[in-house]
């Protein structure tokens, strides 16, 4: 039975030859955009690291507390989208 540490060693190999995760390089880009002086908001968590600018959270704590923005969206769509739907539609079925 082989011991904990040629199976260490053995995974460790192996790894070896994945190369960078993505997680590297998407680093290594927001390095070389920070230091290129562009405005970087880090999404790499799945959030972004900072608030939304103050007049944004207003506009949004504002429409959160409207109680129309709480309803599933109409399905009719807009008339010319029903309209050239129809048309498409007629020409199949025909």
């Amino acid at each position: 039975m082989p011991n904990q540490t040629s199976k260490r060693s053995w995974r460790a190999d192996k790894l070896s030859q994945i190369g960078s995760s993505i997680f590297a390089e998407v680093s290594e880009w927001k390095q070389e955009a920070l230091q290129a002086g562009r405005h970087i908001i880090d999404l790499s968590i799945g959030s972004p690291d900072r608030g939304p600018s103050a007049d944004i959270r207003e506009v949004l704590s504002q429409e959160a507390l409207k109680e129309d923005n709480y309803t599933y969206p109409g399905t009719r769509g807009i008339a010319e989208f029903r309209e050239q739907s129809a048309v498409g539609w007629s020409a199949v079925l025909v």
